[in-house]
């Protein structure tokens, strides 16, 4: 298991993908950080999304994109 709290998007990206590679993960994030964003697609996530106000709408048509 992993504690969110005492871990980084990234480490939680990395256990995810080791239970499963299959599994969409979208990183959503409250700061931009272009290296950790290009880090975590390279690690497998769908996207990384900086939290605004159009971040929901752009987290719903990623996942509608999916179907």
């Amino acid at each position: 298991a992993v504690n969110p709290e005492a871990a980084d998007g990234l480490e939680i990206l990395q256990k995810i993908k080791s239970f499963d590679e299959k599994i969409y993960v979208i990183m959503l994030s409250g700061q931009k950080q272009y290296a950790k964003a290009a880090q975590t697609i390279r690690e497998g996530a769908l996207e990384y999304v900086v939290k605004d106000e159009s971040s929901f709408t752009r987290i719903e048509q990623l996942i509608h994109s999916l179907d």
